[in-house]
């Protein structure tokens, strides 16, 4: 599905002058049961159509946590706290899009800025191919 749904997020993000795309990572134990990562898929497919170059390696996540889908707001920001981590040598490149399917509450996207911010990025995009709608 991700060429699919990639173009038309492409689409939208054409012209957008980034450094690097970011798929939000997989806590390794969630990585191996599902087999891959569907973010790092669309990464892969939207580079191919931006140009802008992409990494899975350079941010961790750290905490498993339980399944965001199964749990309410509070819990959901209480799962992404401190969860992520840069992992690369060296500081995040100044202009970056982190890239995921879903954005439901913005609780990982909130906890992936700000260890990207942290790492020295001094500007972040969230790019999702759906938004869930609030209730």
């Amino acid at each position: 599905m991700a060429p699919l749904l990639a173009g038309p997020l492409a689409q939208q993000a054409a012209g957008r002058d980034l450094d690097l795309l970011l798929p939000v990572p997989l806590h390794p134990q969630r990585l191996r049961e599902r087999g891959y990562n569907q973010a790092s898929e669309l990464c892969r497919q939207l580079s191919r159509h931006t140009g802008i170059p992409w990494h899975a390696g350079r941010l961790q996540r750290l905490e498993a946590g339980s399944a965001q889908r199964e749990s309410r707001r509070r819990e959901r920001l209480r799962n992404v706290r401190n969860a992520f981590r840069w992992t690369a040598n060296g500081r995040c490149p100044e202009r970056v899009a982190v890239v995921d399917d879903v954005v439901t509450t913005g609780a990982t996207a909130r906890a992936v800025v700000a260890c990207l911010k942290q790492a020295g990025a001094g500007w972040v995009e969230v790019w999702a191919v759906a938004r869930t709608a609030r209730d």
